[in-house]
């Protein structure tokens, strides 16, 4: 059987005290679609060490411009710019740790880049969320083992605070076991207060802020949305750029239908 660089990765991390999970977690973006579709292409085989084989690999960094024309295709150049910008970042941070899991994830985030863009299939969103995944993975990796307390922990701890009759605020801020937390939670009696969903895209027109809207309905506590088309490359009219794609009910009544499998707000 052909040695892969995964299982380079796998002797590197047994010997350099990394975790399983991070290297369960490389498997991820082999397959085009994680729903089904084609069987993803074989790995690439890696005869020397893990480290020459990261080593090996084009920075981003240098790419950028041609990143961000290539997904440019596909997306407008705002768009691309910021996933570009959001890939980097990413790509940093992981050079930046210095360590067995920085080394891991940085080499495996540049492994899975070039994989991506060297497709045309469902490029944009794949490419979006390889830097998400890879930012969520490194931060888990971050606490692992310390002292932190666990979120469940955090939870049980949490205090209510009063802001107005009929509403309470709590917070869970700061480092967990799972990783790093920053939860805003409100409390609302229904008998006092009610909870509206507002489409802003007609009434306050683009540029205004949530603190903006909110003051505008006379709202004492707001969120932004929820799922929406964004980066998607395929959106076709009638659907528009900020159209909601999960389930919306509000007052009884259906403001958007559940679409492309995503959340709902009731």
């Amino acid at each position: 059987m052909t040695r892969t660089w995964l299982d380079a990765a796998a002797e590197y991390g047994a010997s350099h005290g990394a975790s399983d999970s991070v290297i369960e977690a490389l498997a991820a973006f082999a397959a085009l679609d994680p729903r089904g579709g084609p069987p993803p292409p074989t790995e690439q085989a890696c005869p020397g060490s893990f480290g020459a084989f990261a080593a090996a690999l084009p920075d981003p960094a240098l790419a950028a411009e041609s990143i961000a024309l290539l997904l440019a295709q596909d997306i407008d150049r705002p768009q691309a710019d910021m996933l570009v910008r959001r890939t980097l970042t990413v790509d940093r941070i992981l050079t930046e740790r210095d360590d067995a899991v920085g080394r891991i994830l940085g080499g495996a985030l540049r492994h899975r880049l070039v994989g991506i863009l060297a497709r045309p299939e469902r490029r944009v969103l794949r490419v979006r969320a390889l830097a998400d995944f890879y930012w969520s993975v490194a931060s888990r990796e971050r606490w692992r083992g310390t002292l932190a307390p666990t979120l469940r922990a955090r939870v049980a701890a949490l205090q209510w605070r009063s802001v107005h009759p009929g509403l309470s605020r709590g917070r869970i801020e700061g480092p967990t076991a799972d990783g790093p937390a920053h939860i805003n939670l409100l409390r609302v009696d229904p008998k006092v207060m009610g909870i509206r969903v507002v489409d802003t895209r007609r009434l306050d027109g683009a540029g205004s802020s949530l603190v903006e809207v909110a003051a505008r309905y006379g709202a004492l506590a707001a969120i932004s949305g929820g799922f929406f088309l964004y980066s998607e490359p395929d959106i076709a009219p009638p659907e528009r750029r900020h159209d909601p794609v999960g389930l919306l009910l509000s007052a009884g009544r259906v403001r958007s239908l559940p679409a492309l499998r995503r959340g709902c707000l009731l």
